[in-house]
């Protein structure tokens, strides 16, 4: 990262975004080669401006020692560092929104030009209407390119204003320094993903933080498509808006329409309104998916259907709160099944009942199991060999294919003899939920019957079987829970089934002894090669 060329002033100016930042810029080590962020990107940038500007940061920091943190929230959109100075003053760097920033602010710095070749200094002078609405013009501009903005600022205090509480007071009176402008490119296989996910009947929002003009500019780069509706909390926006306080003000009604027909852009949105929009669709029948990386986003990953956080960028709280955490941050995983054309034949509840209601109680069971007694007549094991070694993998492999082909096949026929497009999921309710039942019912089934084949090496049909009844009690108790969830009114609405018929059953049975016969005939062809 070599340094650039860069005048006094803008060294000084960058530097203002480095202090009020919880990022840090960490340069090469024996344990990495290259520079690495820790901490929230779009705060990483900002040191990494000044490194390139040819600042060294370290220095910058220990001169400024911290006295106090004002860490950044929802409400105030800014954040504040109080710091010593070297001739013994204390100063205040903030950074912080456009909107949150200009009410907040008295004065602004300027440049002025002097020296050949021009050394950009800088001086102070109150802040007039026109600098407010220049600064709004030049925001509103690079937000349309879909860029994000921050004012930086900073305040001189004493000591006695370093101990305040109120916020209002410590955040008034500012200098604006300047503006920075940053992008966070939409990753190349966003737009392909999305394009398979919304295929899929999948209605996709925007709720973010940003500006309603960066929102507007971001959703057309990844590929949703948008019904030009947007809710806003500014009066700004070419689309529609909501001004002021935003979806505060807006009706649960309205907000659950504009969520329900998909491709909107919410935007400067509050973490109890992340919650509420969640709530709303939840109430209104439908699954939520919310995907997040910040601590904000934690109350709404929390309370959707399934919460989806980013692994490498997002934070420890976001990960924690989430069900499911993305280790490489790409959306195209949440849409890989669409990617190759394959229909959504199952709801989020529908996975997770097969792991955690249907195969528990079976896979804890069979710590019950006795030796069978066949070890001394296997041949002996490679000592340098492993558990999971290539053909336990490619085993496990063949028998996850075989469970996904017939229980694609299953929904397709389900929905094709209903006369509904499974690639569209367009028809009754009731007939799509008994589609995906009949796929659900078909997964569970496997699974089990894999369970039992794989107990003995004998496979499905031998003695050794019925040796652990605590065993049977348990598939017997999971496919009491797989019926329950097919055939209990209350329960099917939950999870998005609905009752299976007689050519549904016949549609089971059919995939359940075709995967067996596959499989034993697979372990038959596996003992002769070997």
């Amino acid at each position: 990262m070599p340094p650039r060329r860069a005048t006094a002033a803008l060294r000084d100016f960058l530097g203002v975004g480095v202090l009020p930042s919880s990022a840090k810029l960490v340069p090469p080590s024996a344990d990495s080669e290259t520079w690495r962020i820790f901490g929230d990107p779009t705060e990483g940038a900002l040191p990494v401006a000044a490194a390139k500007a040819g600042l060294d940061l370290a220095p910058l920091e220990a001169e400024h020692p911290e006295v106090a943190e004002l860490p950044f929230d929802s409400t105030r959109k800014v954040m504040m560092s109080i710091r010593h100075e070297s001739g013994g003053g204390i100063i205040a760097y903030s950074k912080g929104s456009s909107e949150s920033i200009l009410h907040r602010a008295t004065h602004i710095s300027v440049s002025t030009a002097s020296g050949h070749p021009p050394d950009t200094g800088t001086t102070v002078r109150p802040m007039t209407a026109a600098d407010c609405d220049a600064l709004l013009a030049l925001h509103g501009e690079e937000a349309g390119c879909a860029l994000r903005n921050l004012l930086y600022e900073r305040r001189t205090l004493t000591e006695k204003g370093t101990k305040s509480t109120d916020l209002t007071v410590i955040e008034e009176n500012l200098t604006v320094l300047g503006m920075v402008s940053m992008i966070d490119p939409i990753r190349s296989a966003v737009p392909d993903a999305m394009a398979g996910v919304l295929d899929a009947g999948v209605k996709v929002n925007i709720i973010t933080r940003d500006f309603s003009l960066t929102a507007i500019a971001i959703a057309p780069q990844a590929g949703l498509r948008a019904d030009e509706t947007l809710l806003a909390a500014t009066d700004t926006a070419p689309a529609r808006t909501i001004p002021d306080h935003g979806l505060t003000i807006v009706t649960g009604a309205e907000v659950l329409a504009h969520a329900l027909r998909g491709g909107t852009g919410l935007s400067r949105v509050a973490p109890d309104d992340k919650v509420r929009i969640v709530d709303l669709v939840k109430a209104s029948g439908n699954l939520v998916a919310v995907t997040g990386d910040g601590i904000n986003d934690s109350p709404a990953l929390r309370h959707a259907n399934i919460g989806v956080a980013m692994g490498a960028s997002g934070t420890d709280v976001a990960k924690q709160t989430a069900e499911v955490v993305l280790l490489d941050d790409s959306f195209a995983r949440l849409a890989l099944a669409s990617l190759f054309g394959v229909p959504l034949a199952l709801n989020l509840l529908q996975i997770l009942a097969i792991d955690l209601l249907g195969e528990i109680f079976p896979i804890a069971a069979l710590g019950r199991d006795r030796e069978e007694g066949e070890t001394m007549k296997e041949k002996p094991r490679d000592p340098e060999s492993r558990i999971l070694d290539r053909r336990s993998m490619l085993d496990t492999f063949a028998a996850g294919t075989l469970m996904g082909v017939f229980a694609i096949a299953s929904y397709l026929y389900s929905c094709t003899r209903n006369d509904i497009d499974p690639f569209t999921s367009t028809g009754p309710a009731n007939v799509l939920a008994r589609a995906t039942a009949v796929t659900y019912v078909t997964i569970m089934v496997c699974q089990l019957v894999s369970i039992i084949q794989l107990r003995s090496v004998h496979g499905f049909c031998t003695h050794y079987q019925f040796t652990n009844h605590t065993f049977w009690l348990a598939i017997h108790s999971a496919l009491a829970i797989m019926l329950a969830i097919v055939y209990v009114p209350a329960i099917a609405t939950f999870f998005g089934t609905g009752p299976l018929d007689f050519i549904d059953w016949g549609c089971v049975v059919a995939a359940v002894a075709a995967f067996l016969a596959l499989r034993k005939g697979g372990r038959m062809l596996r003992r002769r090669v070997a």
